[in-house]
Parts: structure tokens; C-alpha cells; sequence
């Protein structure tokens, strides 16, 4: 059986003026290259998206693939 005190309210600790949760550098090549597979990623699906009902089984299969 469940106590029928379960602990309250517990106020957070404050934080102090110069935490910092994180601080992650990217270089600029990997912005750049996460960029470019966005783009290369997004015109593929477009294309799929747009002509699959001309597509044969084994091109929707080898395009959906190349999109996962």
C-alpha cells in the first residue's frame, strides 16, 4: 500500500548567474555539410514524391531507400 505522504512540494535550487547548460561549437564545415544533405535530401523527396506514380517497384523501392 502507497504511503499517504508522498514527499510535497520541494522548491527547485537556485541557479547560479554563470551556469551554462551547454556549449556545443560546430565547425562551420559540418554546418555546411549538414546543410548540403538537407538539400540533396529534400529535392530527392520532392522528386519521389512528385513522380511515383511513374515510377516502376524497383525505383520507388531504390528511391525510398536512398531517402531512409
Amino acid at each position: 500500500m502507497a504511503s499517504p505522504y508522498l514527499g510535497g512540494y520541494r522548491a527547485p535550487k537556485e541557479v547560479e548567474s554563470n551556469y551554462s547548460k551547454y556549449d556545443t561549437v560546430v565547425p562551420p564545415t559540418m554546418n555546411w555539410y549538414i546543410f548540403t544533405q538537407y538539400v540533396l535530401l529534400l529535392l530527392l523527396t520532392g522528386f519521389f514524391l512528385f513522380q511515383v506514380n511513374d515510377l516502376d517497384l524497383v525505383a520507388k523501392v531504390g528511391v525510398s531507400v536512398l531517402i531512409i
